[in-house]
């Protein structure tokens, strides 16, 4: 499965140009650096700054506004009252910010401007514009825009689609440190989009990128396991470990992913409670994908313990709205109706599940026991 985070690309896919720390600097900008800086800004040391997700939005407004006051002129300031500005959604103050700093030359925030563009947060979503910008981060030396324009490539979105140039990208950022890059590298090797297919270099790039904290690379080395492929023997305890790490940082797949797991025992002990508990995250915090997924395992839950049907209707229903053409939704809604001895309303619902998978087992029996059901 692939991961494009593009909250990361807002708050994480800036970094680079900046002016050298100063050996004293003056106190509203030190504070400014401590609330605002960004962790992949190479002027200040390694393993600092602040994640866009984690930033104290007003303390930082507060203390960047005086940091800029100081020095009107430091592009890394400007940046930085960017950033607490974008993290407020004051969207208009976080461009004036961010561009003040570009006009500096400023990379990061070639690349924050590139990301506001492609999301079309205080502008009018304009990708091609986004791709401009994050080149022009990526010729002021900043290793994450190559990211971000790579996914612009890779799908299309605001420049022509071409994988094998988005691989060239992600291959500059891997090169240049960015364990990030591996793992897209890998999504492009499993799937054969602009390089050979293959597994088993898939695996070898993913596992860089879950090493580097990848959420999405955890997952998908996670689900290798758990399927046996990229040269692996299956491992649902190792799988286990894989999708918990990535359940961490809140990636919903995976949320999914241990729900099913704790639902069948599969590498850890079968917990029923849990399994509805993970299930419920990735509902919440997913995409439409994932929610209708989740929507259809926890109903296909309630509906093996039998219990919560009402509530099992309703998910089942909304899991098939999310995508009618997934056979195993109208099948759980079929099976949900049964249950509730309503098998004149299962009947079409379960000959939909057989058009659409007409040699499934487990469907022709649930609709050989709904037609018994109807003739009695």
């Amino acid at each position: 499965m692939r991961s494009i985070v593009l909250a990361w690309a807002v708050a994480g896919a800036v970094g680079l140009l900046a002016l050298p720390v100063q050996a004293t600097e003056p106190a509203p900008t030190a504070e400014c650096d401590r609330l605002a800086a960004s962790p992949n800004d190479v002027s200040i040391p390694p393993g600092t700054g602040v994640e866009f997700v984690d930033i104290d939005a007003a303390a930082a407004i507060t203390a960047c506004e005086a940091s800029v006051k100081a020095l009107p002129d430091d592009p890394r300031q400007l940046h930085q009252l960017g950033r607490a500005y974008d993290a407020a959604d004051q969207y208009d103050r976080a461009i004036a910010s961010y561009t003040a700093a570009a006009d500096k030359g400023y990379a990061l925030a070639f690349a924050a401007l590139g990301a506001l563009h492609e999301l079309g947060l205080g502008v009018p979503e304009d990708p091609a514009k986004a791709a401009a910008l994050y080149q022009q981060a990526a010729d002021g030396g900043m290793v994450e825009a190559l990211v971000n324009l790579g996914l612009l490539y890779e799908d299309g979105r605001g420049v022509a689609q071409d994988y094998a140039k988005a691989a060239s990208l992600y291959r500059q950022a891997a090169d240049k440190g960015s364990t990030y890059a591996n793992g897209m590298l890998g999504w492009l090797a499993e799937n054969g989009f602009g390089v050979a297919k293959d597994e088993v270099e898939a695996l070898r790039l993913y596992r860089i990128a879950a090493d580097g904290g990848a959420a999405f690379a955890q997952h998908n080395v996670g689900v290798m396991l758990t399927e046996g492929r990229g040269g692996l023997a299956p491992d649902d305890a190792e799988a286990f470990k894989y999708y918990s790490l990535a359940a961490e940082q809140h990636w919903a797949p995976s949320y999914n992913s241990l729900g099913w797991v704790y639902n069948n025992g599969k590498g850890v002990a079968k917990d029923l409670a849990q399994s509805e508990h993970f299930f419920r995250l990735a509902i919440a915090e997913g995409d439409a994908d994932v929610r209708g997924d989740a929507s259809n395992n926890l109903a296909w839950l309630f509906a093996t313990q039998n219990i919560h049907l009402d509530e099992a209707e309703g998910i089942a229903r909304q899991a098939i709205a999310a995508d009618p053409t997934v056979a195993t939704r109208h099948d759980t809604l079929a099976w949900i109706l049964h249950l509730m001895g309503r098998d004149a309303e299962a009947l079409p619902v379960i000959e939909e599940a057989l058009r659409l998978e007409s040699d499934n087992a487990e469907f022709i029996a649930h609709a050989a026991a709904i037609r018994a059901k109807l003739k009695t």
